[in-house]
């Protein structure tokens, strides 16, 4: 059973580098630090054992706060091996295969013979394993069972989690026009959209940042989209929102930044 964990950091853990979370072994892992947000790759390093290390010469501070959530099993890791089940015994006659190890996980089945079966033909246990749609096992049916991922929706096993439940609109201004009145009037345009996080930003201690010309700037908030989404020039107007499109935040981009796991950006 995996579920997003919260850290506060104590005394004795403070000064150091490395968080050790069992329990998230061959999982890749979001490290997001309370008042900064969603760490980089660059930050952090995930550990196959489970957890994390700050990457030096960052370290942790007493009391500071994170949360870990595991979103993806690492398919190369050796915590996670496919199982095999060749059916005999109690199962002959049965429709499903329990494997509580697999427990909160999205899998794939594959039958010997058959191949791969499509999702319409069976169903993932939230306990761990699956269940055939229609029919029932044989005596010598062999099935491949192979872990994919953190399942993304909400169960007693795995907390919910969208990754990105926001959405980041880019603005365009249009030349200036008069209204019925005489005012000169900027209209605008939408240029792009991309699903995001946007997280407030709630440290006194970091409100400002290096804009990366050499200016220090302060902003509001930092918003996280996926790696491979837009690019956002500095100075853009974008706009925060809900699914339901409400707004959030409206602001200028103050900096963009692009890493292997994700995009920035801060307003």
């Amino acid at each position: 059973m995996v579920m997003p964990k919260l850290f506060k950091i104590n005394g004795a853990q403070a000064g150091t580098t490395t968080l050790l979370i069992p329990s998230f072994a061959g999982y890749d892992l979001i490290v997001s630090r309370r008042g900064i947000g969603e760490l980089m790759s660059s930050e952090v390093q995930i550990l196959p054992e489970g957890g994390f290390s700050l990457i030096a010469p960052d370290q942790f501070i007493e009391d500071e706060v994170f949360t870990v959530y595991p979103y993806r099993i690492n398919q190369t890791s050796p915590y996670w091996e496919p199982q095999q089940f060749e059916i005999s015994g109690f199962l002959i006659g049965d429709n499903k295969i329990v494997i509580p190890e697999f427990a909160g996980l999205n899998i794939s089945v594959s039958q010997r013979g058959v191949g791969e079966l499509l999702t319409s033909e069976f169903s993932t246990l939230p306990e761990g394993g699956f269940q055939l749609t229609s029919g029932t096992f044989a005596e010598g049916d062999y099935f491949t069972v192979t872990p994919l991922s953190a399942i993304q929706y909400p169960s007693k096993y795995i907390g919910a989690f969208t990754r990105y439940p926001h959405k980041l609109t880019i603005w365009k201004a249009d030349p200036s026009t008069q209204d019925s009145n005489g005012n000169w009037v900027t209209g605008w345009d939408i240029i792009k959209q991309t699903h995001c996080r946007a997280e407030p930003n709630l440290s006194v201690r970091d409100g400002l940042m290096n804009a990366g010309d050499g200016k220090v700037v302060n902003y509001s908030w930092t918003v996280y989209m996926p790696a491979n989404g837009p690019e956002i020039g500095t100075g853009a107007k974008v706009v925060i929102s809900n699914a339901d499109d409400t707004e959030i935040a409206s602001d200028t981009v103050k900096r963009f930044s692009r890493g292997q796991l994700n995009a920035r950006a801060w307003l």
